[in-house]
């Protein structure tokens, strides 16, 4: 046994010792702060693993079908829309569902209830309409409404919600909700952090991809703040076409997100060169053990 694994075994038994005394788990975020006065990120670091390591995959709940629209150059080579153009021409869809793909009025999708669909009682992390954005234009407020409402009602589950329009984020937003936004460059990052951080929501989070550019992210606080942002993805474009991300630029923002104790996940290849860490928020552990915050 090591001198790491020893501190990990040490570690492991005096957060059991505690949790025994409370009468209840606690949770790696309280075991780092009150106990130990490190971030939770830092202690995941200790014992050598990472917030991702037993989690199960993010399911994706897309209940509308439609058809968003470039707003920014990150948009350029969006894999939504060339999805979007082989499903307008799909047979074996709906005349409603195939015009929605054109560009048309949003609809339901195929099999889709959205206030009355069950995702179980286990927890799950679940991402929100990826295929399209839930804030764009086109969409209904009511189908919005229902959208939320049934994250609302599935407390026991995690929602991933991201969007580029957070300026139209006029709703509550309930608590298992994470509600993120998606930057390509500093303009972006810019224009949507400030009003992701307005959005009347408990959690928020950061996607940076594809990376265009080196984004500096001086609107980043400490990740317990109650208007900060609690998760940080970031990664490079992929595909045909991809443009070129300098490792340094996502190197940055890790270093960046370290320093403020935000978890953050690196989406490219592990094998690649430069690759960071990937880390995820220590709620969302919680969520899948079973712990009460």
């Amino acid at each position: 046994m090591t001198n790491n694994d020893e501190l990990v075994q040490k570690l492991g038994e005096y957060q059991e010792k505690i949790s025994k005394a409370e009468g209840k788990p606690l949770s790696d975020n309280d075991f780092a702060r009150k106990y130990l006065n490190i971030s939770s990120t830092t202690l995941s670091r200790v014992r050598g693993g990472n917030y991702a390591g037993n989690m199960p995959p993010v399911l994706a709940w897309n209940p509308l079908a439609m058809r968003c629209a470039r707003v920014d150059e990150g948009c350029r080579n969006c894999w939504h829309l060339r999805t979007c153009d082989r499903l307008a021409k799909n047979p074996t869809l709906t005349e409603a569902q195939r015009v929605a793909y054109e560009g048309k009025r949003p609809c339901m999708g195929v099999g889709t209830y959205i206030g009355k669909v069950n995702f179980g009682n286990a927890p799950k992390i679940i991402a929100v309409q990826f295929m399209g954005d839930t804030w764009h234009e086109s969409v209904r407020q009511d189908y919005r409404d229902a959208i939320i409402g049934n994250c609302r009602k599935n407390p026991q589950h995690i929602f991933l919600m991201l969007t580029k329009r957070p300026e139209r984020v006029n709703e509550e937003i309930p608590d298992n909700c994470w509600l993120g936004t998606s930057v390509s460059d500093q303009a972006s990052a810019d224009k949507r952090i400030p009003q992701l951080l307005k959005a009347k929501c408990k959690h928020r989070w950061l996607s940076i991809e594809p990376m265009l550019d080196y984004v500096s992210l001086t609107h980043l606080t400490t990740r317990n703040s109650p208007d900060g942002i609690g998760w940080v993805a970031c990664g490079g474009e992929t595909g045909g076409g991809a443009r070129p991300c300098d490792p340094n630029w996502i190197a940055a923002v890790a270093s960046r997100c370290e320093w403020n104790g935000i978890p953050f996940y690196d989406k490219r290849d592990p094998s690649c060169g430069g690759f960071t860490r990937r880390e995820w928020p220590v709620e969302w552990v919680d969520k899948m053990k079973g712990v009460t915050r």
